[in-house]
This record gives structure tokens, C-alpha cells and sequence, in this order.
């Protein structure tokens, strides 16, 4: 059950932060490749960041 519920909020979380953090960059008129090169990289590994932190506490 926490398993599921775990990979559920990795998956959601990424996706927010991907979404909302393009729109801020296309609001300040960041181009698509530089989102794409930077806030996408970065919002596909945070959540696998987050996990190995929460497994190493």
C-alpha cells in the first residue's frame, strides 16, 4: 500500500513541478530547448532524488 501510494506522489510530484515550472519559464520568455535542457532534467531526477533521501533517513 505505501509502495503504490510512494510511486503515485513521485510520479505527481515530478509532473507538477515540470508543469508549473515551464510555465514560469515561458511567462519570463525562457525558449522550449532551454526548459527542455534544464526544469525537465531536472523535474524527471527530483523525484528519485527525493525517494533516495527518504530511504537513507
Amino acid at each position: 500500500m505505501y509502495y503504490f501510494g510512494g510511486i503515485g506522489h513521485d510520479v505527481g510530484g515530478g509532473h507538477l513541478m515540470v508543469k508549473h515550472a515551464s510555465n514560469i519559464a515561458r511567462y519570463m520568455g525562457v525558449s522550449d530547448w532551454v526548459i527542455a535542457v534544464t526544469i525537465v532534467a531536472a523535474g524527471t531526477s527530483a523525484p528519485e532524488f527525493a525517494t533516495s533521501v527518504t530511504a537513507e533517513i
